[in-house]
């Protein structure tokens, strides 16, 4: 078994430079086939070998066979969307998944994505949660109760073959979306017009993508490859002054610098010196997050050598990242130790607990359409 360190240094090579760096010779490609799945970046170690004329492994080849099959049957249903929302007259428009892989990494088995993420103005939820369910769309949520206690900014749809997220925030529990300035409809209205495959459609302008990555990544720990490179793609093409600019008016650009800085460690930084000191306006909260990432990786953890708990607390001030902090360490904590928290089984977030049933769901998008749980 080769070190778990440079097992994943190897595979951070591969995803910098995917056609053009030779694999370590040393290197045990059933780990690297591993922690590549477990990153999502299967695709990126199958470019990488097929340029060093190496065959693929068997497991290797099934990954990213079904990574681009996944694409292609969210590209199905994402036309079945966009026909049922459009005559709809719904605004709304597609991000993450389908769009990062085939217009920022260029190759739909590059990135594997599990579900098909929407967004859609919080005054016409219920307009297009109805314009889905009548394209076979069914919805998966059974706690609408939970879904009310915590102002969800997402209902979750399925047919049969692919999971659709409508979102009508892109942060997606109240308590976290009140510190900061993201305006659905302000990003519904810079949004611009994309073709995947051949779906017309429209996605968040760059900087917004930018934005709208740093901040889901932070709050999923900011940990997987995948999501690095999703933010130093997007981040290489943006002006450093303007992405500072919008990042700073949506109040998340100490949040986002830790992503930011996270990625250019990674994969080399954006243009002349840190694009992320760049971006921050709490240079301490910056360093502070810098000593945790070393502190984190001296045991060795090469898996993930990136903690999850600090990087989503970041917060425009310090007494609100204080706040910030102490929630998520507390988040961290029960989910370690299996006390009950908002994700528990029975939780507000659990799907699968029946709770409030068809009553409960109009008050939940009442609730969104009047901007109870901010816009």
């Amino acid at each position: 078994m080769t070190n778990r360190r440079s097992t994943f240094d190897a595979l951070v090579a591969v995803v910098a430079q995917p056609d053009g760096v030779p694999l370590p010779a040393d290197v045990d490609l059933d780990e690297l086939v591993a922690l590549a799945a477990s990153h999502r970046v299967s695709g990126y170690l199958v470019r990488a070998l097929r340029a060093s004329d190496r065959p693929l492994p068997a497991v290797l080849a099934a990954e990213h066979g079904g990574v681009v099959a996944s694409h292609l049957r969210s590209l199905r249903s994402l036309a079945v969307v966009a026909g049922a929302l459009d005559a709809a007259g719904i605004d709304w428009v597609v991000v993450k998944g389908p769009v990062l892989a085939t217009m920022w990494h260029r190759d739909p088995g590059s990135r594997a994505y599990d579900d098909l993420d929407l967004l859609v103005d919080p005054r016409g939820l219920g307009d297009a949660l109805a314009a889905l369910e009548g394209a076979a769309f069914s919805h998966r949520n059974a706690n609408w109760k939970g879904f009310r206690s915590v102002g969800v900014g997402e209902v979750p749809l399925d047919d049969g073959t692919t999971v659709v997220d409508l979102h009508w925030h892109l942060i997606g529990l109240s308590r976290h979306r009140r510190a900061f300035e993201i305006r659905t409809h302000e990003l519904l209205g810079r949004a611009v017009r994309i073709e995947l495959g051949a779906v017309q459609a429209q996605t968040l302008d760059d900087l917004d993508t930018l934005a709208h990555l740093c901040v889901h990544d932070a709050f999923a720990g900011a940990r997987q490859l995948v999501q690095l490179k999703d933010v130093h793609l997007v981040a290489s093409a943006v002006r450093r002054d303007e992405a500072a600019e919008r990042l700073r008016s949506l109040g998340i650009e100490n949040l986002a610098a830790v992503v930011l800085d996270r990625a250019e460690r990674l994969f080399g930084t954006v243009g002349e010196g840190s694009f992320a000191e760049a971006v921050a306006t709490d240079r301490a909260w910056l360093t502070a997050n810098r000593r945790v990432d070393r502190a984190w990786a001296a045991p060795g953890r090469g898996w993930t050598p990136f903690p999850g708990a600090l990087v989503g607390a970041g917060r425009s001030t310090r007494r609100e990242t204080f706040g910030a902090i102490a929630n998520q360490l507390w988040h961290a904590t029960s989910t370690r130790l299996h006390l009950r928290n908002v994700v528990s089984e029975g939780g507000p977030l659990d799907w699968d607990h029946e709770a409030g049933g068809e009553v409960e769901r109009e008050r939940f998008l009442d609730d969104v359409a009047q901007g109870r749980y901010g816009w």
